[in-house]
């Protein structure tokens, strides 16, 4: 059976602590939701700030191999950590130090070469989180579209968009119903 789909989205979830990072990937189509990829990385961190942004880093790696095989028509990323998202949204990387502005431009070019809208997602709604915690758990429980689908969303900007404030509320507003619908 092939995964390739061009009315599927790309849903990643990427995490991390001080020991670990990790990124979870599946495909969502109107008729089933499938775990297409996971990978944790066991290594120190100086901060957790910087462990998710190395998370990141981990899912745009994977992302550019997946996103050609499967060719979704939208691709999503969501991170638990809004400090990543605001490095990766901030408007000036000059202010960043240079490592660190380093991967927050290669993660951009990435995100915005495969046009992926990124979100922030809670901790418990985020199937990473399992992989990086090393908490045992069921692997059918990762295929279930509860556990795809997180309850609350808040929108974070891609930095390939630029429509108004209220346009990008209904736009998160309509990729949740949408995932509502498809899970259904």
């Amino acid at each position: 059976r092939s995964l390739h789909s061009c009315n599927s989205i790309l849903v990643l979830y990427s995490d991390a602590n001080f020991e670990a990072i990790g990124c979870v990937f599946y495909l969502i189509s109107e008729q089933v939701s499938r775990f297409v990829f996971s990978k944790a990385l066991i290594k120190k961190f100086p901060s957790i700030p910087t462990a998710e942004l190395n998370a990141v880093v981990l899912c745009c790696k994977f992302l550019s191999y997946f996103h050609p095989i499967l060719q979704p028509y939208r691709t999503v990323l969501f991170c638990d950590s809004k400090i990543t998202l605001d490095r990766i949204n901030i408007d000036n990387v000059n202010r960043l130090k240079h490592n660190i502005a380093f991967k927050v431009i290669s993660i951009r070019e990435i995100l915005k070469k495969f046009s992926v809208e990124s979100f922030h997602v809670s901790g418990e709604h985020n199937p990473a989180d399992k992989i990086t915690k090393f908490k045992k758990f069921q692997f059918q429980e990762w295929i279930k579209p509860s556990i795809v689908i997180p309850s609350s969303l808040s929108p974070v900007y891609s930095v390939n968009q630029s429509v108004s404030a209220m346009a990008k509320i209904q736009n998160s507003q309509a990729l949740y119903d949408e995932y509502i619908n498809i899970c259904v």
